[in-house]
């Protein structure tokens, strides 16, 4: 299914005048040619692209699965990404979840910016942890 994504910038003109707007629409049709044909800088880091065509039924079952276990059986759960790999997770964690960290269930800590077993270990976060360890690598088709 596709699904269609309106933009609405109603909103925009106490910020921003037409003029000054439409300077922006030729750059961004541009970085959408570049992104979708794969040409720009970072085009071997593009196989995200494409995956919502092609990845597997198995795997977003598999991603399911895990993630209610996780909910079940987790008071805690760590989301380790060396290098910045735990972002995508944390964007769509941060998007989908309740506002506030305190009620959500299970509670999530994200790191790999710096891995401190005392922020990780502190008494705030008493329960059962279980950890997630994130490795992407944005050349995979």
């Amino acid at each position: 299914m596709v699904r269609k994504i309106n933009y609405d910038d109603r909103c925009l003109e106490k910020w921003i005048n037409e003029k000054e707007f439409n300077n922006y629409i030729e750059p961004a049709k541009a970085a959408q040619d570049m992104l979708s044909s794969g040409t720009g800088p970072g085009k071997e880091f593009l196989g995200w692209l494409d995956l919502p065509k092609t990845i597997q039924p198995s795997v977003v079952n598999a991603a399911t699965e895990k993630a209610e276990e996780l909910r079940n059986n987790s008071d805690v759960v760590v989301c380790i990404g060396i290098g910045g790999s735990y972002l995508g997770a944390r964007a769509a964690i941060e998007f989908l979840s309740p506002s506030f960290d305190d009620i959500r269930k299970p509670r999530v800590l994200f790191t790999g910016h710096q891995i401190n077993s005392d922020g990780i270990m502190h008494p705030r976060h008493e329960g059962d942890l279980q950890f997630c360890a994130h490795a992407v690598r944005g050349t995979d088709k």
